[in-house]
């Protein structure tokens, strides 16, 4: 039982009990099964306190120290725990329900078998923590540091695990159904028997991670890097590997059927015994060294649309293959192997094409015995462009690949880079021309002006038949009276409502060369030509329908 003198000492207030530890350090304190539920305790001093059984539940322990502290089973459920110290603690079957545990420090915490279940965990500090067992049902773990944790058996179903560092967990026999673990670090993590169904791993690192027997239906794939990792013996069925990388990573023996393969790199995979049916194969990359001994399919999809009923996303697979039978032994394999000479390039937000085409010439400079040549370019939609190259057969394709989207990479935004610089000194230097030559910038307006005033009268001409009831409209609308600047407008108008189109585009001309003999700078004269350019198309427009 907690110590009557040492509840009285906290009564006092924080500074007092604070001031007190200092003053007596050796003292063993003695809180078991203390009710201090609801109370601030903040920036208190609890390091060493056995606090066994005790009620912490809603207290308030923001920075609080409670490193090495034995809280094993206490209730902690709804307390505040920010930036909490609980370093080296003892919370062992301990209860934290829906507790705020942001940004707290719990590295070698044992949480063994605790309830964490719907908690704030985001930004915490669990390196090399114990949580075995632990219940975290729908918490928050977003940007956690998870590093080399024991979560074998825990129970993270629902729970956020975004940008989580997960790097040697283990995660053995865990359950992670519908989790969220985007973007997450998993290098060499233990996920073996782990439960994965419905989960997001889009854009997460497993990079030599352990997956085998786990279950994986439906797993959200897209954009992880899978490189080397075991993945032997799943259940993937409707998995989605959009533009994953599986290079030299070991899925023999999975179930695969209805997954979905877009963009995905397979140079090296191991598909030995892969059951494949029903998989819709839009594209991927595989190679001489692609495994697909055994592989069990009788038929496939070659594409794919995506359906929104009653707004959920609904991916529908089409154009099946064979579309009436099924594949004949080893055709599936046959069919596929008359690819392996290619290498495809995925581009996501659309393409560079001046920085595309500067890599290619350099690539194939560079690796003249590749022989790399631009076999289809195709649009995907949403922006991704897939580019699809043959190479010689000897040629390391994923060395290739990884070489060209690096330097594309790196090109890109060297160009953007230089863009944005130009851009900014032609902002420059026009700010200087439109304070200096405001009257020549009201001349090019009323040449815009009489530019659209052309296509106005075009897309007239275009609606009636009667060109000469046209005319006499065009005549009315004439001005009366303009202004001297505005007399080579006035000419256009005239020239046009005479019906002599092509001798209003030579009055525009006219004018332009008056623009260009006024300035020589260069982004003066660039933006010149952009009017020049505009002309020319509506005179070609004017003319083709005057004939």
């Amino acid at each position: 039982m907690a110590e009557p003198e040492f509840l009285h000492i906290i009564e006092q207030g924080i500074d007092q009990w604070n001031h007190w530890r200092k003053e007596n350090p050796d003292i063993v304190i003695d809180l078991r099964s203390a009710d201090l539920s609801g109370t601030d305790l903040s920036f208190i001093d609890f390091v060493d306190v056995d606090l066994t059984g005790a009620d912490l539940s809603g207290s308030n322990l923001r920075q609080a120290n409670l490193s090495t502290a034995n809280l094993n089973n206490a209730n902690l459920n709804g307390s505040f725990l920010g930036e909490v110290d609980l370093s080296g603690a003892n919370l062992f079957s301990a209860s934290l329900h829906g507790s705020y545990l942001r940004g707290a420090y719990m590295f070698g915490a044992d949480l063994s078998e605790a309830d964490l279940s719907e908690a704030d965990l985001s930004e915490s500090h669990l390196r090399n923590s114990h949580l075995s067992k632990a219940n975290l049902t729908s918490a928050n773990l977003f940007g956690a540091n998870l590093y080399n944790a024991d979560l074998g058996g825990a129970n993270l179903s629902q729970a956020d695990l975004s940008i989580c560092n997960l790097i040697r967990s283990n995660l053995y026999s865990a359950d992670l159904n519908e989790a969220i673990l985007r973007a997450a670090d998993l290098t060499r993590a233990n996920l073996m028997r782990a439960n994965l169904f419905k989960s997001n791993l889009s854009s997460a690192t497993l990079h030599r991670a352990r997956l085998n027997r786990a279950y994986l239906g439906s797993v959200d794939f897209s954009h992880a890097d899978l490189r080397h990792a075991d993945l032997s013996y799943t259940d993937m069925t409707n998995a989605n590997f959009l533009e994953a990388d599986l290079r030299y990573a070991d899925l023999s023996y999975c179930d695969m059927m209805k997954a979905y393969i877009c963009g995905t790199q397979a140079m090296g995979t191991n598909f030995t015994g892969t059951q494949f049916t029903g998989v819709c194969l839009e594209d991927w990359n595989i190679d001489s060294d692609t495994k697909l001994k055994d592989v069990e399919c009788q038929y496939i999809y070659l594409k794919s649309k995506i359906e929104r009923p009653q707004g959920l996303i609904t991916r529908l697979y089409e154009d099946r293959y064979p579309a009436d039978s099924k594949f004949k032994p080893d055709e599936f394999v046959r069919m596929f192997q008359k690819t392996m000479g290619f290498v495809s390039m995925v581009f996501q937000n659309g393409i560079d094409w001046e920085a595309f085409s500067q890599t290619f010439k350099a690539i194939c400079d560079e690796n003249p015995e590749a022989k790399l040549a631009i076999y289809s370019i195709k649009n995907k939609g949403n922006g991704t462009v897939l580019i699809k190259m043959s190479v010689a057969a000897e040629t390391d394709r994923s060395r290739l690949q990884d070489e060209f989207m690096l330097s594309y990479e790196l090109l890109r935004k060297a160009l953007e880079e230089e863009y944005q610089a130009r851009a900014n000194q032609d902002w420059v230097e026009l700010v200087g021309f439109s304070r200096e030559h405001i009257p020549h910038r009201e001349h090019i307006n009323n040449l815009f002006h009489g530019v659209n005033r052309l296509n106005s009268v075009n897309r007239a001409l275009n609606q009636t038949q009667e060109f000469a009831k046209q005319r006499r409209t065009l005549i009315n609308m004439a001005e009366p009276s303009i202004e001297a600047t505005m007399i080579e407008e006035a000419t256009i108008l005239q020239s046009v409502a005479e019906g002599d189109i092509v001798h209003a585009i030579a009055e525009v001309k006219n004018v332009l060369d008056e623009v260009y003999a006024s300035y020589t700078e260069q982004s003066v004269a660039d933006r010149m030509v952009g009017i020049a350019r505009a002309a020319t198309m509506v005179k070609k427009m004017l003319t083709s329908n005057k004939r």
